[in-house]
């Protein structure tokens, strides 16, 4: 499957995708495109890092926290997050990845 613009569904194959520089997720041909499909890709983007951040600190995955936690948005992120190493896990309401750090030290 050939790559293309999430924001222009250009895929020309002379242009030199960028992905998101945070959750990696999505490409963009140019810096415009990235800029104008920035609104609706904010929400996704953060929820996605935030919890690609909890699986770091869970599991020690040094460099991915070093490169995600530069992102104020992500360390500052809340989401609704069920541990998966819990035994009676349940969901925790607006959790952040400092909360995270928290309960992985202490258990």
């Amino acid at each position: 499957m050939p790559m293309s613009c999430i924001a222009c569904g250009d895929t020309a194959s002379e242009i030199s995708f960028k992905n998101c520089s945070v959750c990696r997720s999505v490409q963009y041909c140019s810096v415009e495109c990235q800029k104008g499909h920035w609104p609706s890709h904010k929400g996704f983007c953060t929820k996605t890092s935030v919890l690609a951040l909890f699986h770091a600190i869970q599991t020690n995955g040094t460099a991915e926290i070093k490169r995600l936690a530069k992102t104020k948005r992500v360390v500052n992120g809340k989401v609704d997050y069920t541990p998966t190493d819990w035994e009676n896990a349940h969901e925790m309401k607006k959790w952040t990845p400092l909360h995270e750090c928290i309960r992985k030290n202490n258990s």
